[in-house]
């Protein structure tokens, strides 16, 4: 039986799973960067391999799967500046898979490609135009795979639910990275992270937006240069660099003790972020008929999405909430049934 194998390239590790040609998961492993040789070991027992595909994190303008060859892995190179963690991963990661599977057919699919429906007044930045164009300078957003997966199996519950699926839903995507997407008509309208994955919310190490000018000015006062500032946004920042742990739980947990410390003060600078966007989508959308928690933070965490919500709801009233496990094919609903007609 021909199968399919979708790699999943983060910056500590690899997530592989094995499909069969119905699309039913056969088997899923993950891999730290380390365990590069358990990793090809592993690939090389499979047999019958018919596609092998990579989650891409930037790809510009595409907005759909390819089939990868010089022109796909340039495009991918291009865009490495925007996103050169992920994108440069994922490129040495196909030319090692093409030693494993030489003959095999290679696919991208991009987390900036489910945004291609953002409009031009949401995705672009105030700006000379030919600076913009010239250098393809907008926000592209990122997430669009666990955003669109998401969907995809709200989409499927609401059906057996026999419930019609709502017009406008924010999806929060909470984990080492977060964003927060608008999705109106199942379209994405619009979303926190722009040019590249540090912008949006504060995440685990990453800063989130800040004053465009900081990079500068830190770079003058510490005497950096703007590389090594960069570093310390990416890698040093967020509630790494508020806590001076990247242990989530120990953050929450210590949050629900003490919110006056300095655990208390990263989360509720996590927890007004996420209250800004979702306000700010919500005005932009002309309201909100569900919101969805996904991520380590958005689905695992059992505080955040109850006070998101709690908080949400005393300014708006009731809203409709779902957590989903993109990976595990397990939804965990409320308040879904009170709406069937």
């Amino acid at each position: 039986m021909k199968k399919t194998l979708i790699l999943n390239n983060g910056s500590t590790s690899v997530k592989i799973s094995l499909f069969d040609k119905k699309g039913n998961l056969l088997e899923r492993k993950v891999f730290r960067n380390e365990e590069n040789e358990e990793k090809k070991k592993w690939l090389k027992s499979f047999e019958e391999i018919e596609r092998v595909a990579f989650r891409v994190v930037h790809g510009g303008d595409l907005n759909e799967a390819v089939k990868i060859d010089k022109k796909i892995l340039k495009k991918i190179q291009d865009f490495q500046i925007f996103a050169p963690i992920h994108n440069s991963l994922v490129l040495k990661e196909i030319e090692e898979m093409r030693k494993i599977f030489p003959k095999e057919k290679f696919f991208a699919y991009f987390d900036t490609a489910f945004h291609q429906t953002i409009s031009p007044e949401i995705f672009t930045y105030p700006i000379k135009p030919k600076i913009a164009q010239k250098y393809k300078i907008r926000k592209y957003g990122f997430h669009g795979i666990a955003v669109e997966s998401a969907l995809l199996k709200i989409e499927k519950l609401y059906k057996s639910e026999k419930v019609k699926l709502p017009k406008k839903i924010i999806f929060a995507h909470l984990g080492g990275g977060a964003s927060i997407t608008a999705v109106k008509n199942k379209k994405s309208f619009a979303t926190t992270m722009e040019l590249t994955p540090i912008s949006g919310l504060m995440m685990t190490t990453r800063v989130g937006n800040v004053d465009s000018d900081l990079d500068k000015i830190l770079a003058q006062k510490m005497k950096k240069n703007i590389y090594e500032i960069s570093d310390m946004l990416n890698y040093e920042s967020g509630f790494y660099g508020l806590t001076g742990t990247k242990d989530i739980r120990k953050i929450f947990d210590e949050w629900k003790k003490n919110k006056n410390s300095k655990y208390g003060l990263a989360v509720e600078i996590f927890i007004n972020q996420i209250l800004e966007r979702i306000g700010g989508f919500m005005a932009q959308m002309g309201g909100v008929d569900l919101i969805v928690f996904s991520g380590g933070i958005g689905f695992k965490n059992k505080f955040l999405a109850k006070e998101v919500m709690k908080r949400l709801e005393k300014t708006f009233g009731k809203i409709n909430f779902l957590k989903v496990d993109v990976d595990e094919e397990e939804i965990i609903f409320e308040k879904i049934k009170k709406n069937k007609k």
